[in-house]
């Protein structure tokens, strides 16, 4: 029975507002300006070292968007980076191209020769 106060007290200190929790003095504070703003820096970082900034930096920018309204709607740090996680997950893949493997008359794009006869 004690093992499941100890998992109660932990849940409800995982999912309860930083303020009344570890956000409370100025370490807790610091953590959280340090998290939030890194996730989207991570994120552009990898972009630009890997040469597709012009490709998916908007991922980058809407993480940093969502990261800001759901940290100040909810005022928990866990439930935020999930949320943020969760809207730009879904919408990277709403917008994933659907590449067509045929053209209108049917021939196989994917595995044609494209060059033309020699």
């Amino acid at each position: 029975m004690r093992h499941l106060g100890l998992r109660h007290r932990l849940a409800r200190a995982a999912l309860g507002r930083d303020t009344s929790s570890f956000a409370r003095r100025w370490p807790g504070k610091v953590l959280i300006a340090v998290i939030l703003p890194a996730i989207p820096a991570a994120m552009l970082f990898k972009s630009v070292s890997g040469g597709t900034y012009a490709d998916d930096s908007w991922a980058a920018l809407l993480m940093a968007a969502a990261l800001a309204l759901a940290y100040l709607v909810s005022r928990r740090l866990l439930v935020t980076v999930l949320v943020a996680g969760l809207v730009v997950g879904v919408t990277s893949w709403v917008l994933a191209p659907d590449l067509a493997t045929t053209d209108l008359l049917g021939v196989d794009l994917l595995g044609a020769d494209l060059r033309g006869p020699d």
